[in-house]
């Protein structure tokens, strides 16, 4: 079998005996989002073969069936053992690929080249990991809106360095190697992403994030509030508590939040300036053409008279 015919394995329905590249997908009650996911994963084209391993966590659901009408590898992680770090070094411990890739169940690729794109990235000479773009707005009937990247951007192509920020295991890409001397920290309730990150700097290593490989996140555009808070909370303690990040003063916090408090103040404004700017063009376009449109009229009117 040529390289070219076994981009879409879905289609041959093979798993690859010694793929290049190891797809981990953490999986719990997932039924929402698993057919959209693995159906664009298995569109992927790649340069060579990839498996996508399947780590449940006792899924109640219709996942496990969703996942085996796919040709991926399951394995399996109680509800006891689990943390987002045990789960993925499960996944990757099975992994053959030399590039593994992690992505979440409800991370939906968007166009064909999202595999190669990031995997490419990742092996870029002294580059051991690569994360992409998320968060396109997503239709469920299965067609994707393609906005202008801009989210990010301006972090293209530039060594990750602040600590592990911006690097996430939804969409990223690393290399097997450097993942068996630096596994995942198993204990860490949640950002274990970052601080892997921050653990292979600190190491001498090079990532790479913002890397045009896009996802759309699905329940991140509705994800409530207080969740997507307790997120961001747990992964930044995580890294100061661990030590990945240098240590603060009360001092740097406050003005942490003040700076918070003035760029929302400044948006809000913007936001308010804005809509005020075009509200009064809506009004100003609608009297200027009724306006013209009375104008019109009344000599169309009198030609219509006078023709009789």
């Amino acid at each position: 079998m040529g390289k070219e015919r076994a981009v879409n394995h879905h289609r041959e329905s093979v798993v690859p005996d010694h793929p290049d590249v190891s797809i981990v997908m953490r999986v719990r009650n997932g039924e929402k989002w698993l057919s959209d996911t693995l159906k664009h994963v298995f569109g992927q084209n790649l340069d060579g073969t990839f498996e996508v391993i399947i780590v449940d966590n006792e899924s109640t659901d219709r996942s496990l069936e969703i996942c085996k009408s796919f040709p991926t590898r399951i394995l399996h992680i109680t509800r006891d053992e689990f943390s987002f770090g045990r789960s993925l070094n499960r996944g990757c411990e099975a992994a053959r690929g030399s590039v593994i890739v992690s992505m979440s169940q409800d991370t939906i690729p968007i166009g064909d080249y999202w595999l190669r794109t990031l995997v490419d990235y990742c092996r870029r000479p002294g580059i051991v990991g690569s994360s992409g773009l998320e968060n396109l707005a997503y239709h469920r009937q299965g067609s994707v809106q393609h906005e202008p990247v801009i989210r990010l951007a301006n972090q293209l192509e530039e060594t990750l360095k602040k600590g592990g920020i911006g690097f996430h295991n939804a969409n990223s890409a690393f290399l097997r190697d450097v993942w068996e001397k630096i596994p995942f920290d198993e204990e860490v309730v949640f950002g274990e992403d970052s601080c892997w990150a921050a653990a292979v700097l600190a190491a001498g290593h090079s990532l790479i994030v913002g890397v045009p490989a896009i996802v759309c996140h699905t329940s991140h555009n509705d994800e409530p509030f207080k969740q997507r808070a307790r997120r961001y909370y747990l992964a930044i303690y995580e890294r100061y508590r661990r030590g990945w990040s240098p240590r603060v003063r009360l001092h740097t916090v406050i003005l942490l939040l003040l700076k918070g408090i003035l760029r929302s103040i400044l948006k809000a404004a913007k936001l308010v300036v804005t809509e005020t700017a075009m509200g009064a063009v809506r009004a100003y376009a609608t009297y200027k053409g009724s306006s013209q449109y009375e104008a019109l009229k009344r000599p169309n009117v009198a030609d219509h008279l006078t023709r009789k």
